[in-house]
């Protein structure tokens, strides 16, 4: 049995224009959605080895579960909130249980911006390697720092935060 590939965008709007794509280039793919059909693509999904992908937005960030297999996630973008990304993550890999699912992260690597959040929630928060759930209220109060930080930083806030956050003396070893 081959590996099943979990597509997330951050809106749905993304999600349809991937899914509809991904359906021009011949992929076996489902549209997960919140309606009673969607339940039914992401069954499929689980069930039918010939469809290999399913394609989500944020409606499947909660309440479905993928887990089980074999799975790599692509984060088609990412959120800004943190917390909706260890979601993502969740609805397909259970830490300690079962193959560890890796995620695969789409960064256009002409944005500083792009580039900066990635390394801060790769290197700062770690939340592509392991759970931040125990990190909630650190991870909101220095988001709050972050969004009047950025409006006079830009993305040096968030190379100041992810070196803040990263390392074995940082905010996250600390928590």
């Amino acid at each position: 049995e081959g590996i099943k590939v979990v597509v997330f965008c951050a809106t749905e709007d993304n999600a349809d224009v991937v899914f509809v794509s991904l359906k021009k280039a011949r992929f076996q793919v489902v549209r997960h959605s919140s309606s009673d059909e969607g339940d039914q693509n992401w069954n499929d999904f689980l069930t039918n080895p010939f469809i290999q992908t399913i394609v989500c937005g944020p409606s499947a960030e909660e309440g479905i579960n993928l887990q089980g297999g074999k799975k790599t996630l692509i984060h088609f973008d990412l959120p800004v909130q943190p917390n909706r990304i260890e979601q993502r993550i969740g609805r397909v890999d259970r830490y300690g249980a079962g193959d560890s699912v890796q995620s695969f992260v789409m960064v256009d690597k002409g944005s500083a911006l792009q580039n900066s959040w990635f390394n801060l929630l790769d290197q700062g928060l770690g939340v592509f390697h392991q759970s931040i759930s125990s990190l909630q209220y650190l991870v909101e109060a220095e988001m709050l720092v972050l969004q009047k930080e950025l409006v006079h930083a830009g993305v040096e806030a968030l190379d100041f935060l992810r070196d803040r956050l990263s390392g074995p003396t940082g905010l996250v070893a600390s928590e």
